[in-house]
């Protein structure tokens, strides 16, 4: 944890997400201390939720835990609780989307009652069917507009977006509902080649259709764990500053916004 907010602070990137399994490691306490101390602000908490009671964790544990994130997310300052629902875990879908309708509300007055909100993240490759029952972006789109509540919204990841037509051409919609942008790696192609072969968009045009719809939100990179040296993280994170940057000079915004 010190090593990366080293680097954190070496690249001037004013805002970082937090992973719970690691501040937990370093301890709570010095974690917001050791981020204050550096001047970094907390974009995100991750994760939370496992609410379709999978490995035998049931909804009132699972809720539990939210709520012990969310007080965690407010005493970092930081705005948003990252939150997957868990995988399907033999429900019916009937029964899963009266499920989640129902609690996730119920965790977004929680989440208003502390002054932040929670955004459900949209998974992608392996960690999608182990982690949530969200087969697309489009299904999580829907789920949040019928959750219908003002501190539930959607952690986006750009990659994902990328593969579903569904859900790019619901991007207005989509837009509304957004609290962060995720970025899980920058190709080093323009285009990226997709699921069975199926050619992509290039994250780049997916990031100037997001600016056209009037996404103004953060980008925050999500840094594969135990693959990069902390003392790595300061070029690292300059390099994808800069490629993010370029991107969004046709658009209004011309700095990024990457945590």
């Amino acid at each position: 944890m010190p090593d990366a907010a080293q680097g954190f602070e070496s690249a001037s990137m004013q805002s970082m997400g937090v992973w719970r399994r690691k501040m937990e490691e370093f301890g709570e306490e010095r974690t917001a201390e050791l981020l204050r101390d550096q001047g970094i602000a907390v974009s995100s908490v991750s994760w939370a939720g496992g609410f379709t009671g999978e490995r035998s964790v049931t909804l009132r544990e699972s809720m539990w835990d939210a709520c012990v994130a969310l007080d965690c997310t407010a005493e970092l300052g930081s705005p948003y609780l990252l939150a997957v629902t868990g995988p399907r875990a033999g429900h019916a879908k009937p029964h899963l989307k009266k499920l989640l309708t129902e609690e996730l509300p119920n965790l977004g007055d929680h989440a208003r009652q502390r002054g932040v909100a929670v955004l459900l993240q949209i998974l992608g490759g392996a960690q999608a069917m182990r982690w949530s029952c969200l087969e697309s972006t489009s299904a999580a789109l829907d789920l949040v507009a019928q959750c219908n509540h003002s501190r539930v919204g959607l952690a986006v990841d750009l990659k994902v977006l990328a593969r579903e037509p569904a859900a790019l051409a619901r991007i207005d919609q989509l837009v509304d509902h957004m609290g962060l942008a995720i970025i899980r790696e920058f190709p080093r192609s323009e285009i990226d080649p997709g699921a069975q072969g199926r050619a992509t968009l290039s994250l780049r045009e997916v990031v100037r259709r997001l600016e056209a719809a009037g996404y103004r939100g953060q980008y925050e990179l999500q840094l594969p764990h135990n693959q990069i040296a902390p003392s790595h993280y300061d070029v690292l994170l300059r390099n994808c500053r800069a490629r993010l940057t370029s991107w969004l000079q046709a658009s209004e915004r011309t700095t990024a916004q990457l945590s």
